[in-house]
């Protein structure tokens, strides 16, 4: 399974490179995105509107469950992108297909959550969300969010030839 540096893991086209009772497990920065790769094994005539995939992953000191769609990326690629919402704990994943195909279909993996060494602040403490009170954002580790933005209402206007000012 190599790693190229943006996160990105090749599942394999061997239903061997993952056997059930004995998924690797790989390290994931925090709030960060794996690329999961999978190859079919089958050519598919239509494979944008005829194949559906998604993989569950199941955090396993909670038990949070999340779905997350497969994009095909051409050819016999699809890809599958996920970050874990969690600071750290192991997501273990599963592969569902709606074909048979074994290089999509059934294939399961392990990644791991762990700390980031990341200084932006949005890797440093996670997600935004609403604070329990519902009144501010927080980031995922409950420290304070702040958004601060604009909207250049005038910039259409402000970027002819005409304008002078």
């Amino acid at each position: 399974m190599p790693f190229d540096g943006r996160r990105r893991y090749e599942a394999g086209t061997s239903r061997d490179d993952f056997e059930d009772d004995d998924p690797m497990t790989l390290p994931v920065p925090a709030w960060e995105q794996a690329e999961l790769t999978f190859t079919a094994e089958h050519d598919h005539t239509r494979p944008y509107t005829d194949v559906e995939m998604w993989a569950d992953f199941t955090h396993t000191p909670t038990g949070t469950v999340l779905r997350r769609p497969a994009f095909w990326d051409g050819g016999r690629t699809w890809r599958i992108r996920f970050a874990s919402p969690e600071a750290e704990g192991e997501w273990v994943w599963r592969t569902r297909c709606s074909t048979d195909d074994p290089g999509l279909a059934g294939r399961t993996g392990r990644l791991a959550a762990v700390p980031g060494s990341d200084t932006s602040p949005f890797r440093r403490h996670g997600f935004w969300r609403m604070s329990p009170g519902g009144r501010s954002l927080v980031h995922a580790d409950g420290t304070p969010a702040l958004l601060v933005a604009d909207t250049a209402w005038a910039l259409p206007w402000r970027a002819t030839v005409d304008f002078e000012g």
